[in-house]
């Protein structure tokens, strides 16, 4: 790796994070990271994980978002679901209390919701998981987001 005598210039395009440095008056790139490639990874910034039960205003969001931005990915609209009573909401995040098994995930970038996925097996005896919900917002489609709520879901129904 070159030495950096100036502070590098860090831009975000897509699905890679690629650092510039200058050089002889002229800008190159120094390296361009993918989210799977070293020496960079940005999966470590995307948090994936279980939506809490106390958490349905959080999931109620991103539903909503992922209904209007999404609405022929669904068998529901944003017009129905957004007339819900609290209590709906609260009911579909304890998805895991009323099925054989059910993971509701929320992907998070810096902070904001940007994914939802959740996995169910219907029963114990299942050889075969459900994905359902399996959104991630239109910015970061292409950033590995969906990828890592599909591993989870298959590292969690193999357990």
């Amino acid at each position: 790796m070159p030495s950096l005598s100036k502070k590098p210039k860090v831009f975000l395009l897509r699905s890679a994070l690629v650092f510039y440095v200058s050089s002889r008056d002229r800008q190159r790139p120094l390296f361009a990271a993918g989210f799977d490639k070293w020496p960079f990874n940005l999966m470590n910034v995307i948090e994936i994980r279980h939506i809490a039960s106390d958490e349905w205003e959080l999931y109620k969001d991103i539903r909503l978002r992922s209904l209007k931005e999404s609405p022929d990915a669904f068998g529901s609209t944003s017009a129905d679901e957004s007339v819900f009573p609290v209590e709906k909401w609260q009911e579909r995040v304890s998805v895991s209390e009323r099925v054989g098994k059910a993971l509701p995930l929320i992907a998070k970038l810096d902070g904001i919701s940007v994914g939802i996925a959740c996995g169910v097996l219907h029963s114990t005896s299942d050889k075969y998981g459900q994905v359902y919900q399996m959104w991630v917002d239109p910015r970061q489609r292409g950033n590995g987001v969906g990828k890592l709520l599909l591993s989870r879901i298959i590292e969690w129904a193999r357990q």
